[in-house]
């Protein structure tokens, strides 16, 4: 427990989080989606993430370097749901130029890094 205290206090472990099962809530569709924006300038950047905030089914955004811009997490309940509630309203903002949807089939591996 000392150890885990002096890691709190260097600011190594930020939060804590539940590992959520989101297929017990309903959301069975897991989607990771690969996005372009027209420019990566700070205005559109900024501009993107205020949009994604508004998107309750993003629950994970990164920003990334290479044929991407961004890759968001998205979980709903189904191809419809995503389709209406987040591709539509992607695709409305003038910074978006391309985006790719990369369905998941099954999740593998979801564990927390093991620190020593």
């Amino acid at each position: 427990m000392e150890r885990v205290k002096t890691l709190e206090q260097y600011k190594v472990i930020t939060h804590y989080y539940a590992q959520i099962d989101y297929a017990q809530l309903g959301l069975d569709t897991t989607v990771m989606v690969g996005i372009t924006l027209q420019k990566m300038t700070g205005t559109a950047v900024k501009l993107f993430q205020a949009a994604i905030n508004k998107i309750a089914a993003i629950t994970t955004c990164y920003q990334v370097i290479g044929i991407f811009d961004f890759i968001v997490m998205v979980q709903t309940k189904d191809m419809l749901t995503y389709q209406n509630e987040v591709v539509a309203k992607l695709y409305m903002l003038e910074e978006v130029a391309r985006m790719q949807t990369l369905t998941v089939t099954q999740l593998l591996k979801n564990k927390p890094l093991r620190l020593a």
